[in-house]
């Protein structure tokens, strides 16, 4: 995408983009190469997960646990917003997690002026 607007893509991908993004050895290695391909080609930006490495369990007894969900922004976005985060919340029922997003600016804080 060329715009530049400023906008988000989040949600359940159900694709993995590394193999670290599992707590066990596993993961279709062609699924990850072309999710990242679709990520690149649309000069997505990947959102920091504040605390938490996966956000999808199966929740069996040993889990298998993945980061399945996933927040992007636009280059502009990320310019525009750079501090944003992605911070998780506890789980209630859904095996996946959901998160809230902090959109935070680089604005410098003012300094102090004495005379």
């Amino acid at each position: 995408m060329t715009d530049s607007t400023d906008w988000l893509v989040v949600g359940d991908f159900n694709f993995m983009r590394y193999s670290d993004n599992r707590n066990r050895a596993g993961g279709n290695v062609q699924d990850m190469l072309s999710f990242n391909d679709a990520i690149r080609a649309q000069a997505l930006v990947e959102i920091p997960l504040k605390g938490r490495n996966f956000t999808w369990s199966n929740m069996q007894q040993a889990p298998l646990l993945d980061k399945l969900d996933w927040a992007f922004s636009s280059e502009s976005w990320t310019l525009q917003y750079p501090n944003t985060l992605a911070i998780p919340l506890a789980k209630p029922i859904s095996d996946h997690c959901p998160c809230v997003f902090k959109v935070g600016t680089a604005i410098p804080k003012s300094t102090i002026f004495r005379f």
